[in-house]
């Protein structure tokens, strides 16, 4: 079942969004106050990668210098926080392709952990030490995100798994949603 609604997220949804819009509908904030499809994509990419890699299996994220160069975007947080600047900047930099490819990676490898459930402890908690280290050291947590360790602070592997790897991905799938109705775009 896990399996099958990440399929139908990133498999139908994302994908489609890709194939459906041009490369200036993706980076496009129809309103200062947006963001845009392709900072959607980003975003749920990165959360997932950190969610279900660092904080439910913990090991390596897809992210790396190769996928950063990939998408022309030297960004190590998951852009909560970021300012309106910020966000404009990295519509204007972003290779969507690479980031379609890094969006596949991270999707292949979250199903890998999907797939191999008993291997980890679901029940297991975030403790602060290694929180703080996934955060800061290595830079998920945008400078500006002061509230980030609080809010994932003694959240359970189940808790994060379920989140990042489908619900998260699926709330981001109404901004998409609303940021096409608002560039005007009617999709097929």
């Amino acid at each position: 079942m896990l399996l099958q609604r990440h399929a139908t997220l990133h498999e139908y949804l994302f994908d489609y969004y890709e194939r459906q819009l041009s490369h200036k509908q993706l980076i496009t904030r129809p309103q200062p106050s947006t963001n845009s499809v392709a900072w959607n994509l980003w975003h749920v990419s990165r959360a997932e990668d950190v969610g279900v890699n660092r904080f439910v299996a913990d090991r390596p994220q897809v992210l790396n210098a190769h996928w950063m160069a990939e998408m022309n975007l030297p960004l190590r947080h998951h852009g909560y926080a970021m300012t309106s600047t910020e966000v404009d900047a990295l519509n204007q930099a972003v290779n969507v392709t690479g980031l379609n490819a890094y969006r596949h990676g991270v999707a292949a490898q979250t199903r890998d952990v999907l797939a191999n459930l008993d291997a980890f402890d679901l029940e297991r908690e975030m403790d602060a030490e290694r929180l703080r280290h996934i955060l800061e050291d290595e830079g998920v947590a945008h400078p500006l995100a002061t509230d980030l360790f609080e809010s994932y602070l003694g959240r359970s592997g189940e808790r994060n798994l379920f989140g990042y790897a489908i619900t998260h991905g699926f709330q981001h799938v109404g901004e998409i949603d609303v940021i096409i109705s608002l560039l005007g775009v009617t999709l097929a």
